[in-house]
């Protein structure tokens, strides 16, 4: 379904217990960090994190992103390291067509689209999508 502003929008909001599930089923690189911030959106720019400079992209301006995704899908950072970040997602797109939308979004996120290395192009990826419960970015 689509908003007003023409967004992607799936399913209600979740329950941190579905987050918290979401993120024990995924490894990380290293030591965890809880991050004091309204909202969870914001922890990357709180962290002052610059994986994403090459793109000209700072913690600070993924914030809308980020918070767009979480509003929409139930999207949250998961670890964040180097040009690295992960999302842990609630509530993933559920058909091909959402996949595709979303998809899109995630190559303007990340112009250089290192995610669709070796998944063998844009088609796969999309299929991918449907119902995957994390989000890899990686900048060089």
């Amino acid at each position: 379904m689509a908003d007003r502003s023409g967004e992607l929008s799936i399913g209600e909001g979740s329950t941190d217990l579905a987050l918290l599930s979401s993120i024990a089923d995924h490894p990380h690189p290293g030591p965890l960090a809880l991050v004091s911030v309204a909202d969870p959106a914001d922890c990357l720019a709180e962290l002052g994190w610059s994986g994403a400079m090459n793109a000209g992209m700072l913690g600070a301006d993924a914030r809308v992103v980020l918070k767009s995704w979480q509003t929409r899908f139930g999207a949250y950072v998961h670890s964040a390291w180097g040009g690295t970040l992960q999302l842990s997602v609630t509530r993933p797109p559920r058909t091909l067509a959402e996949a595709r939308l979303v998809a899109r979004e995630h190559f303007h996120f990340c112009r250089y689209d290192s995610q669709f290395h070796g998944t063998g192009g844009i088609g796969p990826y999309v299929s991918n999508l449907v119902g995957l419960d994390h989000w890899t970015f990686w900048w060089d």
